[in-house]
């Protein structure tokens, strides 16, 4: 989030109580201070001052702190493998909008959620495990997504680029699509395993 040039708002949902406040802490040292509260989620446009932060604690699929907010790009680093998402209690949640996710989908939630969360035009970038790409029980909702030009690469980083250091994973380039747009066909997949030194 520190990387976002010219935020007007910084707005970040973290589950473990720990992680959400040293990302407020390292958020605030970051921007050079802050102000008391964000701007409404309609506020645009680049400003000199340090943009203002919320730091919220819990659950973002279950309990979205920022379920109102539409914005410019969300960065995302979800849990893998989570069988334990809500499934269940979220089955006719509307941000699912490219499919139903299966329980063993848990990240296809969270690329579906990162796009409910965007403007449109607007862009997600998310950490996945490779093995969301090929699953056989995600196979429409990737269809869809590709159909209608919301998943614009996917780039396999080189093992150790990050957390959990010991398997190479992807990053998904997302982009909201803009309602009478139709976007180009092209998807963009990069592999930079060689780079890893």
């Amino acid at each position: 989030l520190r990387a976002v040039a010219g935020p007007a708002a910084l707005y970040a949902q973290e589950a473990d109580a720990g992680l959400a406040a040293l990302t407020a802490l390292r958020l605030a040292l970051g921007a050079g201070g802050t102000h008391s509260s964000p701007p409404s989620p309609g506020a645009e446009g680049t400003h000199s001052s340090p943009p203002s932060l919320a730091v919220r604690t819990g659950d973002t699929l279950r309990s979205d702190a920022f379920a109102r907010l539409a914005t410019d790009t969300v960065l995302c680093h979800p849990p893998f493998n989570d069988r334990n998402w809500g499934h269940d209690e979220l089955a006719y949640d509307p941000r699912w909008e490219y499919g139903f996710p299966a329980r063993v989908e848990s990240e296809l939630a969270w690329v579906q959620h990162a796009l409910a969360r965007l403007r449109d035009g607007g862009t997600a970038v998310l950490l996945m495990p490779p093995a969301a790409a090929s699953r056989r029980s995600g196979r429409r909702i990737r269809a869809d997504l590709l159909r209608r030009g919301a998943l614009r690469a996917v780039i396999a980083l080189p093992a150790g680029a990050a957390p959990p250091y010991g398997i190479p994973l992807h990053l998904w380039v997302l982009r909201r699509p803009t309602p009478g747009v139709r976007p180009g066909p092209d998807l963009l997949l990069a592999d930079t395993a060689g780079l890893a030194a």
